[in-house]
């Protein structure tokens, strides 16, 4: 017995159903369409069996996974129903999201910025060459 069983034996009714347990990809697949359904979050655990928490854990990997491979701000906000704050927060820290620019895509910007560090690189190059 895990410890997620045990907490659901010992305090029966406190803890949802599937607290802890693994997402199957169902699961998976029928959160994010509740979710784009406009289902909020608590709705979306509700229905689940699954704590607040557990379902905002699971939308901020789907999330990560948006955002590695290069989906927009907007559409991971869509897909997930996270807000700008959340998806800042839980993906990239402090940092802001490099997408808050209307169509322009994360690639683009990052290569955008892979060329503007090789113009420093060569500057400083230049500036060492003369001193």
């Amino acid at each position: 017995m895990n410890t997620y069983d045990k907490l659901r034996a010992e305090n029966p009714g406190r803890y949802p159903a599937n607290m802890g347990k693994a997402w199957s990809k169902e699961e998976h697949d029928q959160l994010l369409q509740k979710i784009e359904q406009g289902f909020t979050v608590e709705q979306a655990a509700e229905l689940h069996g699954r704590t607040i928490k557990g379902v905002k854990s699971r939308l901020h990997i789907v999330a990560e996974g948006l955002a590695a491979a290069g989906t927009g701000l907007a559409e991971i906000m869509k897909i997930t129903g996270l807000d700008e704050t959340h998806i800042n927060k839980h993906i990239y820290g402090s940092e802001p999201f490099l997408l808050k620019r209307p169509g322009q895509e994360q690639a683009e910007i990052l290569q955008t910025l892979r060329d503007i560090k090789g113009i420093l690189l060569r500057v400083v190059a230049k500036l060492e060459e003369h001193q």
